[in-house]
């Protein structure tokens, strides 16, 4: 799962949790934070270069970027 898709299960997570609130104030809330995870997720999407998808391993210590295998130098 990569950073963008997380963040969007997040925003309907934090939906969910609105449409059971009762308090309005929670229910504002909670959908705020779904709309900055939905924006934030296509800023991520926006930056990626050259339309390729950047895939990010989601781990306790934090985003690492899988990197392609690097060529020997002098190889083609």
């Amino acid at each position: 799962m990569d950073w963008a898709d997380y963040l969007r299960d997040q925003a309907a997570k934090y939906r969910q949790l609105a449409e059971m609130a009762e308090d309005l104030s929670v229910k504002e809330e909670l959908l705020d934070l779904a709309a900055i995870c939905e924006e934030t997720a296509n800023n991520i999407e926006d930056r990626m270069p050259g339309g390729q998808p950047r895939r990010y391993r989601l781990e306790a210590e934090g985003p690492f970027p899988i990197v392609p295998a690097a060529r020997p130098i002098g190889s083609r």
